[in-house]
C-alpha cells in the first residue's frame, strides 16, 4: 500500500484503542480524536505546505463528524 494507506491503518488502530481505553479508578470517559494525514511527496516544496495540507485534512475530519481520519487530497 501507499504511505497514506499505512497512516490510515495506524490511525484506525489508535481509534480502536481509544474507544476501549479504561483508566483504573477514573470515571468512564470517551476519548475521541480527529486526524489529518498528508503524504510527504517530492511535489511539496516547503514543510509549511505539508503542514497546511495536513491541517486542511484535520478540519475535513472534524467537519465530517469527528473521531475519524482524513487524507489530504
Amino acid at each position: 500500500g501507499t504511505p497514506a494507506d499505512s497512516a490510515i491503518t495506524a490511525m484506525s488502530r489508535v481509534h480502536e484503542r481509544l474507544n476501549t481505553l479504561r483508566l483504573p479508578g477514573a470515571p468512564q470517559v470517551m476519548l475521541r480524536i480527529s486526524v489529518g494525514v498528508a503524504p510527504l511527496t517530492p511535489q511539496i516544496g516547503h514543510y509549511r505546505e505539508w503542514l497546511k495540507s495536513a491541517d486542511m485534512a484535520l478540519y475535513k475530519a472534524k467537519n465530517a463528524g469527528r473521531n475519524r481520519t482524513e487524507v489530504a487530497a
